[in-house]
């Protein structure tokens, strides 16, 4: 299976572009293993099932779960104010930050503006500095109120590790689940990862468009608890989906079967344009037409990552890759495997209605968070989108104009060139005045300002 695996894979990284993959896939109580294209296009290093990627953000299920292993001691409580546990905690919002909760932070339910990534440098206290720096954070909704997806919250839950544990979060990850899963080619250090066939992300170049290797290799490292630093290879990240999903592996020490249930429940609901319908503690959560399934993706410089667990079909599935249109290589390539493999078909958005909206003016208005600020203007009887982008890591992004058509009142699409795909974007908590509060796309809510 595993050499059809790779043949398959070599077909659909050229069909979309991507540089180099490495795919596992367990099934049935068999890993099978394929890796195609180039890890590093400069440097012509294959890509194999050797090779480390960055997986992004899979890292806060690890964080994650260092939580729920603090819980299981008695450590902490789910449902305790972070403020009790990190003294002389601060947001910008003095009554937020005394009450949002540890399981809010998990579920990204916090409300606090989840996209900082100022660097605080590569030292051991590079989390301590960042958390610091949180006191500046705005707050976008109150705690609880919203679903709105929040890094700088996995890098207060890493700061909460490293005071719990007396030592700094990559040692934490390490001894306490790294080690004991023998999870030998999982690294948060780039001084660890150098001694195996690693990937660097890739982008378009400038100048000519050509794919290149980029010219930063990772985020900031404070946010390393969020996903900025942590390179695997694919089994091992199948490794730690089946213990931390009961499949054929275990934790160690195991998680209490109350915590690993809360872990699996919905905490809060996704606004449901999206594929996910419920976020966990830690995980999103999915239903296939009744199917369960859980997992999480991973974007950094020029990586992108997935992982697909369903356990009652005893199906795991992880796909790492290092640029191009890595979002149509998952549709295309695990879209399929999943069909064939437990029946399930990804969700697709519908189709957009246009004359189902006439008043399109109380849409109109700008809605900013610290990543972007989104004017939404009308022009020629129909709705457009604009973005300024205040984080660019590769100093690429060209603002771009889109026209939005609407499916229904709250859900709206945004067909974008040599995409296949429109954007969605969903307008929330409309008032009296009939206007939204709050834009929804990339599963972040932006706070209506203008």
């Amino acid at each position: 299976m595993s050499a059809a695996l790779r043949q398959r894979l070599e077909r659909a990284i050229a069909r979309h572009g991507v540089p180099g993959a490495s795919l596992a896939l367990w099934h049935k109580q068999e890993l099978h293993e394929a890796a195609a294209g180039s890890a590093n296009l400069r440097a012509q290093i294959a890509a194999t099932p050797d090779t480390l990627f960055q997986i992004g953000s899979i890292t806060k299920l690890f964080t994650a779960t260092l939580i729920l292993g603090l819980a299981a001691d008695g450590a902490l409580a789910l449902d305790q104010p972070v403020a009790e546990l990190l003294p002389g905690f601060a947001l910008a919002d003095t009554d937020a930050a005394r009450q949002v909760t540890v399981r809010q932070l998990l579920c990204h339910s916090g409300g606090m503006d989840g996209d900082f990534f100022k660097p605080h440098g590569r030292g051991e206290d590079r989390i301590a500095r960042y958390v610091a720096d949180c006191r500046d954070l705005p707050q976008l909704h109150p705690p609880g109120a919203l679903f709105s997806y929040c890094n700088s919250g996995y890098v207060i839950l890493g700061r909460i590790i490293e005071l719990l544990t007396g030592t700094h979060w990559d040692r934490a990850l390490k001894e306490r689940l790294l080690r004991p899963l023998g999870l030998r080619e999982t690294k948060s250090l780039a001084e660890e990862a150098i001694r195996f066939r690693c990937a660097i992300g890739h982008a378009p170049h400038p100048d000519t468009g050509a794919m290149d290797i980029t010219p930063i290799a990772y985020l900031a490292q404070s946010n390393a608890p969020a996903g900025s630093t942590v390179m695997a290879t694919a089994r091992d990240v199948i490794g730690f989906a089946r213990a931390l999903f009961g499949m054929g592996g275990a934790l160690v020490p195991p998680l209490p079967a109350a915590l690993v249930q809360d872990m699996q429940q919905p905490q809060i609901a996704v606004p449901p344009h999206y594929p996910m319908r419920h976020w966990g503690l830690g995980p999103k959560i999915f239903d296939w037409n009744g199917v369960r399934g859980f997992g999480h993706d991973g974007v950094t410089i020029g990586q992108q990552s997935f992982l697909r667990v369903i356990p009652e079909r005893d199906l795991a599935i992880v796909l790492l890759t290092n640029g191009g249109d890595a979002n149509g290589l998952y549709e295309d390539f695990i879209g399929t495997l999943l069909s064939e493999l437990a029946d399930i078909g990804l969700p697709r958005l519908p189709a957009a209605q246009p004359g189902a909206v006439t008043d399109r003016a109380v849409y109109t208005g700008t809605y900013e968070k610290l990543s972007a600020r989104i004017h939404i203007t009308e022009a020629d009887g129909a709705l457009q989108s604009r973005s300024e982008v205040n984080i660019d890591f590769l100093g690429g992004f060209r603002p771009m104009t889109l026209r939005l058509e609407p499916v229904d009142a709250a859900l709206w699409l945004a067909p974008v060139p040599d995409s296949a795909m429109p954007y969605p974007i969903r307008f929330l908590d409309f008032g009296a005045d009939g206007r939204p509060a709050y834009l929804h796309m990339g599963l972040r809510a932006y706070r209506r300002v203008a």
